[in-house]
């Protein structure tokens, strides 16, 4: 269950916040000589509690004891917790010594997630102006990827507070929500993130991480298929030191990357293979002709085909490198004589390998196509498809 906060509303005197390790509240404390806030926190007995004013040094509350009176120029503070049934009740008294009127903290930590904290204001001139819960993350699962590939992930993550956003006059404000990714599993195989931080562009925007793929972050070289696990984690920057430290609220998403091995180099599969009535033959295949990085010599893309019983036209073939081949999605060319054979590559690749697409004039009707990819070394790979004339 994500963290939640009721009421979900500014306002009340009383917060419940339940599903969250962490609960913060915000508190606008205004007192005259002699007045006196009480405040009253539910939480689990091992739950810690702090209590500060302003940018002042943390008071740590107890859930068990009393704890000697702490005291400035202007206030004292006394508290004392009540262990009951595994939970406690701590009671905080706020006296003011001379007037003063300042924002207080008051941190409940270390909660689990099947446990509340419950925090009132008994009496005294105390607002609660703003209720902070752990963040919230999500991280859609990376879709696979061959070695030596680039990564790309993404997530975001989002507050949970009330009031959202920047609230009505008096709120205090939010700590910056960061985001980071790191690799934490498997330790044989290193493929960690670039480290970057992400932030949020403003009060209680969510923060989205991507790493883009680029040549920085790339899939490591497996002989066989592998799991890689990375870790986003947002979290409250409340120390402003751009990381999470243990006292600040956080929220993970795990995911898991799995990498393939490279399909052999000259994989080739026809996936679509038609004539239309007077048209030429069109062939959608996939190969695993290398782009990236350049490959050296001159890969062989050679095409022919079986036709009615009697008739055999073939080889047709193109010697060619593969960086040359054209990117591009257009209609075929405007008029192919017999025997023309024209290529081109469209976007995107499957298990490895890219798509192509080959225009073929032939002298007949063809029954079957072969398509066949020869690499520099002379090792190749072919498939063969019936060629369907609806």
């Amino acid at each position: 269950m994500p963290p939640a906060i009721s009421p979900n509303t500014v306002g009340s005197l009383s917060y419940t916040v339940s599903d969250s390790v962490n609960a913060w509240f915000y508190l606008d404390v205004d007192l005259g000589v002699g007045e006196q806030g009480d405040l009253e926190v539910h939480c689990p007995a091992t739950a810690t509690l702090t209590l500060t004013e302003g940018a002042g040094a943390p008071i740590t509350l107890s859930t068990t004891d009393t704890l000697p009176t702490d005291t400035t120029t202007t206030r004292t503070v006394d508290s004392s917790g009540v262990p009951q049934d595994g939970d406690a009740i701590v009671v905080v008294m706020i006296s003011a010594t001379n007037p003063f009127h300042t924002a207080w903290v008051l941190r409940v930590g270390e909660v689990a997630s099947s446990q509340t904290v419950r925090f009132q204001v008994n009496a005294g001139n105390v607002r609660i102006t703003r209720i902070l819960a752990d963040p919230v993350v999500s991280a859609p699962a990376p879709a696979p990827l061959i070695e030596k590939r680039p990564i790309s992930l993404t997530g975001t993550g989002n507050y949970t507070t009330v009031p959202p956003g920047a609230g009505p006059a008096g709120t205090a404000a939010l700590p910056v929500l960061r985001a980071r990714w790191t690799q934490i599993n498997p330790a044989a195989i290193s493929a960690p993130p670039p480290d970057t931080v992400f932030s949020s562009p403003g009060d209680s925007a969510p923060v989205t991480a991507t790493l883009s793929a680029s040549p920085a972050f790339t899939a490591p070289a497996v002989s066989a298929e592998r799991q890689l696990e990375y870790r986003l984690t947002v979290f409250y920057d409340d120390i402003a030191n751009m990381i999470p430290d243990p006292s600040e609220p956080i929220a993970r998403a795990d995911v898991t990357l799995t990498v393939k091995p490279s399909p052999p180099p000259t994989d080739v599969k026809i996936t679509a293979a038609e004539q239309p009535l007077g048209m030429p033959i069109l062939v959608d295949f996939l190969a695993a002709a290398p782009i990236e990085p350049v490959p050296e010599g001159a890969w062989q893309i050679s095409i022919r085909g079986h036709g009615l019983p009697g008739s055999f036209f073939g080889p047709v073939g193109r010697t060619m490198d593969v960086i040359e081949i054209p990117l591009i999605t257009d209609d075929p060319p405007a008029a192919l004589q017999p025997g023309d054979v024209e290529v081109v590559r469209i976007p995107g690749e499957i298990d490895g390998k890219r798509s192509y697409r080959a225009w073929i004039e032939f002298h007949h009707r063809m029954v079957r196509v072969f398509v066949t990819v020869t690499a520099p070394d002379g090792s190749s790979g072919n498939d063969v498809a019936h060629v369907s004339h609806e």
